[in-house]
């Protein structure tokens, strides 16, 4: 497979938060092997999000889907041959140095969020103060686990939610607030969430490279623990993240902890935000933020 060279076999669990954190391990590998290295990524989703992410960074030369309880030990001798001196495999995430890799995207992508961005100047004018509102964690389909009141740790209230959007959009009437997300955000969204003329989605519109693009452009971010806020914050975009009540110690040190410790970007966690009413969580976002 790696024609003499030194096979890397990179696995990279967990979801799109995780993968960019691997991603930036891919890269090292690639640094330290440079080009005596044949580095393959197993991704463990079946996300298209996700395979666009991979397909989007350099540095790896071939990609293979597989399951999440694929046992990559177990099967790395019966797949990948000998585990000889020249091959290995490894978490791609332990070669990780930084809480901000570089995303890469596609040159398409940035021209469509470039496009998305003028066309909201032109209907809204050039003061306007784009903010990315992202509704809910999609990954377990929280949309209809909270329709049996069951609140996911990464949702929040969608009534609670509706009245916050347009406390924003009272506060200061050059916001527009901008909608990205997946299937669940869409259907929130529809059902859940008064409309307002200086509110835009991009359900439809977008895959994960252009709103990662649209990102980049926008003022502010605010979400729930989610891809669309891992990405805000590797980028250093301002981002205010609502954290339910739980209890995941790792979680909290790989993605939320260090980007509030940091002096690199402007982050804050608002806390047990399940107890907490929409003018709690409005009153706690930092107004020279907006």
């Amino acid at each position: 497979m790696g024609n003499g060279k030194t096979t890397v076999i990179a696995y990279a669990m967990g979801g799109l938060g995780d993968l960019i954190l691997a991603l930036d391990g891919i890269r090292n590998i690639r640094e330290i092997y440079g080009d005596d290295a044949y580095i393959k990524c197993l991704l463990m989703s079946h996300s298209d999000s996700a395979k666009d992410l991979v397909a989007a960074s350099p540095g790896i030369n071939e990609i293979e889907i597989v399951d999440f309880n694929f046992d990559v030990k177990q099967n790395f001798k019966k797949i990948y041959g000998t585990e000889s001196g020249n091959s290995f495999f490894t978490n791609a995430i332990e070669f990780q140095t930084t809480i901000f890799p570089r995303i890469y995207t596609t040159k398409e992508s940035k021209e469509k969020a470039k496009l998305a961005h003028e066309s909201i100047k032109k209907i809204f004018g050039e003061q306007i103060k784009p903010i990315v509102i992202h509704l809910c964690g999609s990954r377990f389909s929280n949309y209809f686990l909270s329709q049996v009141s069951k609140v996911g740790h990464k949702d929040w209230d969608f009534e609670k939610w509706d009245k916050l959007i347009h406390m924003l959009l009272e506060y200061d009437k050059n916001i527009v607030i901008c909608l990205l997300g997946s299937e669940d955000d869409k259907l929130v969204y529809k059902e859940k969430i008064t409309k307002h003329e200086r509110m835009v989605e991009y359900f439809d519109d977008f895959n994960i490279l252009d709103s990662i693009d649209f990102l980049q452009m926008s003022k502010l971010c605010i979400g729930v623990d989610s891809a669309i806020k891992s990405f805000s914050l590797a980028m250093k975009i301002p981002t205010v993240v609502l954290v339910n009540d739980h209890e995941d110690p790792v979680r909290d040190k790989r993605f939320l902890d260090p980007y509030e410790k940091s002096n690199e970007v402007k982050c804050h966690i608002i806390r047990k935000a399940n107890t907490l009413t929409p003018y709690d969580v409005f009153d706690g976002i930092p107004k020279e933020w907006l």
